[in-house]
């Protein structure tokens, strides 16, 4: 296999296909690498939900930004979050200091994200060069409140939140600091350096909830064309999208085009694809909570995948790697 994400073909092949054990309590099951799975909890009506996060530590605040990550994957299942678990493999001469830092990290943003620390699991080992970070996080839907992509149909509005690649730029600002001072204005640079405060999906998703959407796709690794390309496949729909109205700031394309990066393939958690009748009616409800959105295209009948640009169409293709990925 090649260096990298397993791709989606691999995963369905060799993953989904060996798994043949399963329970009628698990109501969503293995599908797609990093996507959430729920199960029902016996007794009390609700659902269990699970989302994973995994990051060799690329750049700065991972930790906090995996628990950005778990969190927002969960409230995109209509869920709350419950708690987390931590695994940590560290190379040898990782300091006892270092790994206090790393914990502290974590704690702050769970205190911020409300959902607390369950497990810790740390092991030093020659077997990675850099830190890896493993999360596992819980939460639970209420009866009937759990979304599924598998519920959305053709003809729905595709709405999205926020703007592309902020994350990526923001994580860019992190590691090409001296790069990015000497091209553009201090001001330019303490815009991006803001942008980890929209990282969150916790207003959108609740207004999203009571605006009775069908779905919710995370947009996380591999940007919006990641997850327009996830959600087709899990929604089992085509999806036609029109280019011009996926919001994007002027920051990431300026940092985009110094880097030689695509944007719509870049990390991007703080957006969220929403699937709803009326697209929108959800978007002005998100707009008097000043949430930017808009409705950036439709489910459509077939599997094509299509992007529309100035009138010319292309279809979209699964990513293999994100952008952030060539400045590593």
């Amino acid at each position: 296999m090649k260096q990298g994400k397993i791709s989606e073909t691999v995963y369905k092949r060799s993953i989904i296909k060996g798994i043949h054990f399963k329970k009628p309590e698990v109501l969503q099951g293995v599908t797609l690498p990093g996507t959430s799975s729920a199960m029902r909890i016996s007794g009390d009506g609700n659902t269990l939900v699970t989302a994973g996060f995994s990051s060799r530590n690329i750049g700065a605040d991972a930790e906090s930004i995996g628990i950005i990550s778990v969190v927002n994957e969960i409230r995109s299942r209509g869920a709350e979050p419950l708690g987390v678990i931590i695994n940590l493999l560290y190379p040898p001469g990782y300091t006892e200091g270092e790994l206090k830092s790393a914990i502290h990290s974590f704690d702050d943003e769970c205190a911020r994200q409300g959902m607390p620390i369950l497990s810790v699991n740390g092991e030093v080992t020659d077997n990675v060069v850099r830190p890896v970070i493993n999360l596992t996080g819980l939460g639970k839907a209420q009866e009937g409140r759990l979304l599924s992509l598998s519920d959305c149909r053709p003809g729905q509005d595709i709405v999205m939140s926020k703007h592309a690649g902020m994350e990526g730029t923001w994580l860019i600002g992190q590691m090409k600091k001296a790069a990015l001072e000497a091209r553009f204005s201090q001001r330019f640079i303490m815009d991006i350096n803001r942008y980890k405060t929209e990282f969150s999906v916790a207003r959108e998703a609740a207004a999203a909830g009571r605006h009775g959407v069908t779905a919710m796709q995370n947009v996380r690794e591999f940007g919006v064309f990641g997850a327009l390309w996830d959600l087709g496949t899990a929604a089992k729909t085509g999806i036609r999208v029109e280019l011009k109205k996926i919001n994007i700031r002027q920051e990431t394309i300026e940092v985009c085009e110094l880097f030689g990066l695509n944007p719509y393939q870049l990390l991007s958690e703080g957006s969220l694809l929403m699937i709803a009748d009326d697209g929108e009616a959800l978007v002005h409800e998100l707009e008097k909570e000043d949430i930017p959105a808009s409705v950036i295209g439709r489910l459509t009948p077939g599997n094509d995948r299509v992007i529309v640009n100035d009138g010319e169409e292309r279809y979209l293709m699964p990513p293999l790697n994100d952008e952030i990925e060539k400045l590593i």
